[in-house]
């Protein structure tokens, strides 16, 4: 009787599904990385965890999402004193998604372990000016957590939280840095707790694209020598470009032209670089070659450059093509 019901207690407790955390992302201030652009890429397993500038783990792109019991944002510094969001009942692996709601928990240690209830009426917003996420209360005057970043400075993102258990005053509803009262910290991290079950084993698949460092999405920088041309009919003429990677490699280059005549006066074109009349428009050539330039040619025309990250191509400045005695001459 007693063999029986020891060996029916042990198969019971062996068979109890135990959960694990697999950390997804983190992301560290003043880095020049948006967490929503990190998490937003696909197949990349990149960084080393809690030891570079920021890291991804792909395994968020497998992970089937029956095998995901919660979701944790941790919000902290390095001594490790830490707004922790929990969401549960994940149904879709959008980060903009899961943040735009009320999390289930909210818990700071430095309130002596006690839960700020978030309420359905509070406002979670995401992507609005220069804040990738905010947490405020109904009216917006008090404000919970925040990550914050700005294209233009050198020295973002920003990552706050408030230490009160009614929020700082949001004195300022613009685009600034740092509501005041707000805990300036170190990072961001972001967790999946998902079942122990062999579909959900993180080391049971290979990792798609493996980099280093994460990639910074900053756009290429693009120039041009010279930016004014004035031409005779029939001539050829190479509108110079250069490009410079800020980090990530370039992968394509176009060229945008605005027509000042005809049909399409005033529409901006991508102009298509598999025709006899053009040549360059490449990573290794970038400069626009014109073959037999007529008035239809002449016009507006910028050079862009592309990488597999950034969010937006880098551009140069605008330049001018003209006719000799005609439109845009000197």
């Amino acid at each position: 009787m007693c063999l029986l019901a020891c060996f029916l207690v042990v198969q019971y407790f062996s068979t109890v599904i135990v959960s694990k955390d697999v950390n997804i992302l983190y992301v560290r201030k003043d880095k020049g990385i948006r967490v929503l652009e990190l998490w937003n890429i696909s197949n990349v397993y990149c960084g080393k965890f809690d030891n570079e500038h920021a890291y991804r783990n792909d395994y968020i792109d497998y992970v089937a999402l029956d095998c995901i019991e919660a979701l944790t944002v941790r919000i902290f510094q390095n001594d490790n004193k830490q707004l922790t969001l929990t969401y549960r009942s994940i149904n879709s692996k959008n980060l903009e998604s899961i943040l735009s709601r009320k999390p289930d928990s909210a818990i700071s240690p430095k309130l002596h372990d006690k839960r700020r209830v978030p309420l359905s009426t509070d406002q979670y917003r995401v992507n609005k000016g220069n804040y990738e996420f905010m947490w405020t209360n109904e009216e917006g005057v008090k404000i919970y957590a925040a990550m914050y970043y700005n294209s233009e400075s050198s020295s973002t993102p920003k990552f706050y939280y408030s230490e009160r258990d009614n929020g700082d005053t949001y004195d300022n509803p613009g685009d600034a840095e740092k509501p005041s009262g707000m805990r300036s910290v170190h990072k961001v991290r972001i967790s999946i707790t998902v079942k122990d079950e062999y579909r959900c084993n993180e080391d049971d698949f290979d990792h798609s694209n493996h980099m280093n460092k994460c990639p910074d999405f900053k756009p290429p920088t693009v120039t041009s020598t010279k930016t004014t041309y004035t031409e005779e009919i029939g001539s050829n003429v190479t509108l110079k470009c250069q490009h410079a990677a800020n980090n990530d490699p370039v992968t394509k280059v176009e060229w945008l032209f605005q027509n000042i005549i005809g049909n399409s006066y005033g529409v901006q074109i991508v102009i298509n670089t598999n025709v006899a009349k053009y040549g360059g428009s490449t990573v290794a050539s970038p400069s626009l070659i014109i073959y037999n330039i007529m008035p239809d040619n002449i016009g507006e025309y910028k050079c862009q450059a592309f990488t597999d990250y950034a969010s937006k191509p880098g551009s140069g400045p605008p330049i001018v093509v003209g006719l000799q005695g005609g439109i845009y001459s000197n």
